[in-house]
């Protein structure tokens, strides 16, 4: 009875094979792909759509080491005819240019400054410190927060 049993060795299963994957591993493969570049062209897409935003905050932080009304001017009705049809923003000035400026936001960021704002654009106006950096805070927070008709 202390003999061991004469038994055949044991024939195991070949172990399942990664390849070829299986029909339901490539679709989730392709769905995986899909969903991937669909993420990616949207990026893209909304990063050409808001590049005018990025190199406006970049002019701006440029013409803050220079105060400039002219120039901050020219900048905001740059990113104006950018993000809205020429039309709607090309004949606005004075204060009606400052009352559509507004009209974007959810509160009047420039109405505060119409009493000194032509004065600067038209009559050689030098604004004070505190005046330039309402002025610029104005501008900065109206290109970040402004939503195009485009």
């Amino acid at each position: 009875m202390d003999k061991p049993l004469d038994l055949a060795p044991l024939d195991l299963p070949v172990a399942p094979s990664l390849w070829p994957l299986p029909p339901m591993a490539w679709l989730t493969l392709a769905l995986f792909i899909v969903v991937i570049a669909a993420i990616t062209w949207a990026w893209v897409r909304h990063y050409q759509k808001n590049r005018y935003r990025h190199e406006a905050l970049q002019l701006l932080k440029q013409l803050s080491s220079q105060p400039n009304m002219v120039e901050l001017n020219r900048l905001l009705r740059r990113v104006a005819l950018s993000a809205f049809s020429r039309p709607q923003v090309a004949n606005l000035t004075g204060k009606v240019w400052l009352d559509w400026l507004d009209s974007q936001l959810a509160s009047p960021q420039f109405q505060p400054m119409s009493s000194w704002w032509d004065s600067a654009l038209y009559q050689g106006y030098q604004p004070t410190e505190q005046e330039w950096a309402q002025a610029s805070a104005a501008a900065q927070h109206w290109i970040r927060n402004v939503r195009s008709s485009r």
